[in-house]
């Protein structure tokens, strides 16, 4: 598999709140927009420190915080891939992060503009 980089400029608008929009092939697709409205859903916060987070509301009330996990986001421009890795869990959260989101993922950023960001993750299926 042939990983493309995406340039410098597109990575930088990613700073930011994004909104999972949809995992088409596999891939994570996320837009700037709200999909259910009031901030619910899943949402991801690229901070231009480097800070990351990864949380989840709803509306029904009880599920406010299904999971608010923090961490950290990197652009390795050598190998072209997005990194997060979790290393902070809410204790309200109820919802506890896989062993290799808390060991780190890549990600291949396949598209990225003000608007939208598409992201591959990097498996060792597709390493290979």
């Amino acid at each position: 598999m042939s990983i493309s980089k995406p340039n410098l400029i597109a990575i930088e608008s990613i700073h930011g709140v994004w909104y999972l929009s949809g995992r088409p092939d596999g891939s994570w697709l996320l837009k700037r927009d709200e999909c259910l409205g009031m901030g619910w859903g899943q949402r991801f916060e690229f901070q231009a420190n480097g800070e990351f987070i990864d949380a989840y509301s709803d509306y029904c009330g009880n599920d406010d915080r299904i999971h608010h996990w923090s961490g950290i986001w990197k652009w390795n421009d050598e190998r072209g891939l997005l990194f997060v890795q979790i290393n902070g869990v809410q204790e309200e959260s109820y919802a506890q992060p896989s062993e290799d989101y808390l060991g780190g993922r890549e990600f291949q950023v396949i598209e990225a503009s003000d608007e939208k960001v598409v992201l591959m993750p990097i498996t060792k299926e597709t390493r290979e």
